[in-house]
Protein backbone atom coordinates (compact mmCIF):
# COMPACT_ATOMS: atom_id res chain seq x y z
CA UNK A 1 0.00 0.00 0.00
CA UNK A 2 1.33 3.22 -0.83
CA UNK A 3 1.08 6.19 1.54
CA UNK A 4 1.61 9.83 1.41
CA UNK A 5 3.03 11.44 4.25
CA UNK A 6 3.19 15.77 5.44
CA UNK A 7 6.36 16.12 7.99
CA UNK A 8 6.02 18.50 9.99
CA UNK A 9 9.32 20.70 9.98
CA UNK A 10 10.49 19.30 13.26
CA UNK A 11 10.88 16.02 11.45
CA UNK A 12 13.58 17.74 9.53
CA UNK A 13 15.60 18.83 12.43
CA UNK A 14 15.21 15.33 14.28
CA UNK A 15 16.13 13.62 11.39
CA UNK A 16 19.54 15.73 10.10
CA UNK A 17 20.72 16.04 14.67
CA UNK A 18 19.63 12.05 14.57
CA UNK A 19 17.55 13.26 18.34
CA UNK A 20 14.60 12.90 19.52
CA UNK A 21 11.89 15.60 21.12
CA UNK A 22 14.09 15.97 24.21
CA UNK A 23 17.61 15.87 22.52
CA UNK A 24 18.22 12.25 23.02
CA UNK A 25 20.36 10.32 20.55
CA UNK A 26 17.66 8.51 18.62
CA UNK A 27 17.62 7.98 14.74
CA UNK A 28 13.72 7.43 14.49
CA UNK A 29 13.04 9.95 12.47
CA UNK A 30 15.94 9.68 10.50
CA UNK A 31 14.72 5.80 9.71
CA UNK A 32 11.43 6.97 8.66
CA UNK A 33 12.60 9.71 6.38
CA UNK A 34 14.86 6.93 4.98
CA UNK A 35 12.29 4.37 4.53
CA UNK A 36 9.79 6.85 2.46
CA UNK A 37 12.95 8.22 0.51
CA UNK A 38 13.91 4.27 -0.38
CA UNK A 39 10.33 3.21 -0.72
CA UNK A 40 6.84 3.19 -2.81
CA UNK A 41 5.43 6.34 -0.60
CA UNK A 42 6.22 10.14 -0.48
CA UNK A 43 5.66 12.95 1.14
CA UNK A 44 3.62 16.30 0.04
CA UNK A 45 4.21 19.67 1.01
CA UNK A 46 2.53 23.49 -0.20
CA UNK A 47 4.67 26.30 -0.60
CA UNK A 48 4.44 27.16 3.12
CA UNK A 49 5.44 24.26 4.31
CA UNK A 50 9.32 24.33 1.83
CA UNK A 51 9.62 27.81 3.22
CA UNK A 52 9.33 26.45 6.45
CA UNK A 53 11.40 23.30 5.11
CA UNK A 54 14.16 25.72 3.36
CA UNK A 55 14.76 27.75 6.82
CA UNK A 56 15.11 24.43 8.96
CA UNK A 57 17.50 23.27 6.48
CA UNK A 58 19.75 26.66 6.02
CA UNK A 59 20.26 26.48 9.87
CA UNK A 60 21.13 23.38 9.85
CA UNK A 61 23.87 22.98 7.13
CA UNK A 62 26.66 24.16 8.86
CA UNK A 63 26.06 21.92 11.94
CA UNK A 64 27.31 18.28 12.70
CA UNK A 65 24.72 16.15 11.43
CA UNK A 66 23.91 12.85 13.79
CA UNK A 67 21.58 11.49 11.27
CA UNK A 68 21.17 12.92 7.66
CA UNK A 69 22.73 15.47 6.00
CA UNK A 70 21.14 18.49 5.01
CA UNK A 71 21.85 18.01 1.42
CA UNK A 72 19.64 14.14 1.79
CA UNK A 73 16.79 16.81 1.80
CA UNK A 74 17.42 18.82 -1.18
CA UNK A 75 17.96 15.89 -3.55
CA UNK A 76 14.73 14.43 -2.07
CA UNK A 77 12.71 17.38 -1.38
CA UNK A 78 13.70 19.27 -4.44
CA UNK A 79 15.06 17.02 -6.86
CA UNK A 80 12.46 14.23 -7.34
CA UNK A 81 8.95 14.85 -8.08
CA UNK A 82 8.30 11.31 -7.58
CA UNK A 83 9.15 11.10 -3.54
CA UNK A 84 7.83 14.71 -2.93
CA UNK A 85 4.78 16.30 -4.41
CA UNK A 86 4.41 19.53 -4.76
CA UNK A 87 0.35 20.44 -3.74
CA UNK A 88 -0.86 24.01 -5.82
CA UNK A 89 -4.44 23.73 -4.49
CA UNK A 90 -5.08 26.70 -2.07
CA UNK A 91 -5.35 25.01 1.45
CA UNK A 92 -9.07 25.10 3.17
CA UNK A 93 -9.39 27.10 6.74
CA UNK A 94 -9.69 25.18 9.28
CA UNK A 95 -12.90 24.52 10.92
CA UNK A 96 -13.89 26.32 13.93
CA UNK A 97 -13.69 23.12 15.97
CA UNK A 98 -10.17 22.87 16.17
CA UNK A 99 -7.77 23.90 18.53
CA UNK A 100 -4.25 24.05 16.74
CA UNK A 101 -1.43 25.68 18.02
CA UNK A 102 -1.64 28.92 16.20
CA UNK A 103 1.96 28.36 15.30
CA UNK A 104 0.53 25.12 13.72
CA UNK A 105 -1.73 26.36 11.30
CA UNK A 106 -0.17 26.50 8.19
CA UNK A 107 0.97 22.54 8.68
CA UNK A 108 -2.58 21.17 9.29
CA UNK A 109 -4.21 23.56 6.13
CA UNK A 110 -1.70 21.98 4.39
CA UNK A 111 -2.50 18.77 4.95
CA UNK A 112 -5.66 19.05 4.59
CA UNK A 113 -5.46 18.97 0.68
CA UNK A 114 -4.62 15.77 0.29
CA UNK A 115 -4.96 13.99 3.71
CA UNK A 116 -1.81 12.42 4.38
CA UNK A 117 -0.27 11.22 7.18
CA UNK A 118 0.97 14.26 9.21
CA UNK A 119 4.31 13.29 11.17
CA UNK A 120 5.18 15.39 13.78
CA UNK A 121 7.52 15.08 16.98
CA UNK A 122 4.87 17.66 18.48
CA UNK A 123 2.28 16.19 21.08
CA UNK A 124 0.70 19.34 21.38
CA UNK A 125 -0.08 19.66 17.26
CA UNK A 126 -0.63 15.63 17.21
CA UNK A 127 -2.66 15.64 20.22
CA UNK A 128 -4.88 18.51 19.18
CA UNK A 129 -5.05 17.02 14.47
CA UNK A 130 -6.08 13.33 16.37
CA UNK A 131 -8.49 15.10 19.15
CA UNK A 132 -10.26 17.27 16.07
CA UNK A 133 -12.72 14.45 14.21
CA UNK A 134 -13.92 17.00 11.87
CA UNK A 135 -10.24 17.25 10.28
CA UNK A 136 -10.04 14.06 8.82
CA UNK A 137 -6.42 13.81 9.42
CA UNK A 138 -4.61 11.32 11.65
CA UNK A 139 -1.24 12.70 13.33
CA UNK A 140 1.54 10.33 14.41
CA UNK A 141 4.82 10.78 15.89
CA UNK A 142 7.68 9.08 13.60
CA UNK A 143 7.67 5.60 15.38
CA UNK A 144 4.16 5.04 14.73
CA UNK A 145 4.91 6.43 11.14
CA UNK A 146 7.52 3.47 10.84
CA UNK A 147 5.06 0.73 10.50
CA UNK A 148 3.31 2.55 7.09
CA UNK A 149 6.50 3.13 5.82
CA UNK A 150 7.87 -0.09 6.27
CA UNK A 151 4.69 -1.18 3.77
CA UNK A 152 5.69 -2.09 0.46
CA UNK A 153 3.73 -1.36 -2.62
CA UNK A 154 4.86 -4.60 -4.69
CA UNK A 155 1.60 -6.15 -6.98
CA UNK A 156 1.12 -9.77 -6.13
CA UNK A 157 2.59 -11.99 -8.50
CA UNK A 158 0.48 -13.69 -10.90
Amino acid sequence: MKHSFLLDENILFHSIKGTDLHGNDDLTAMRLVVLIATGCHHICYNSTLLDRYRRQLEKLKNERAGGLEPTFFYRFLFGNSLKAVMEYAPPPQLPSSAKIPDDDIPVVRAALVSHPKLVTNDPKLMKAVNACEQLHLTALDPAQAIPLAEQTCRQPVR
